[in-house]
């Protein structure tokens, strides 16, 4: 049994789909092509997707469907920046000879 999700629908009538088959664990993206263009069907591996880039719309959709995933929002600066220690966290010890000046 497979489950999908469309990712993003083009002005031009081209679609992408996530999908994930149940029975192999395999997660894929499905380019549907418009009838036009001869509606041919192509699987992606997730990861050759995503290695394709950000530029396309179809892209930037996944990206944003795989933030949702993410509870809480993130800034740029936040995610560029070390993780503050928790409250009532000890600060970490200088390693010997190599004190803070």
């Amino acid at each position: 049994m497979t489950a999908m999700r469309e990712i993003y629908a083009s002005g031009n009538g081209d679609t992408w789909h996530l999908l994930w088959d149940f029975e192999t664990g395999h997660t894929f993206v499905r380019h549907t092509a418009n009838e036009p263009s001869g509606g041919n069907v192509v699987d992606i591996s997730l990861p050759v997707f995503l290695s394709l880039g950000r530029d396309g719309p179809e892209h930037q959709a996944l990206w944003a469907m795989i933030g949702t995933l993410v509870d809480g929002h993130f800034s740029a600066e936040a995610l560029s920046s070390p993780p503050s220690p928790e409250a009532g966290a000890a600060a970490a010890e200088p390693l010997p000879g190599k004190g803070i000046l």
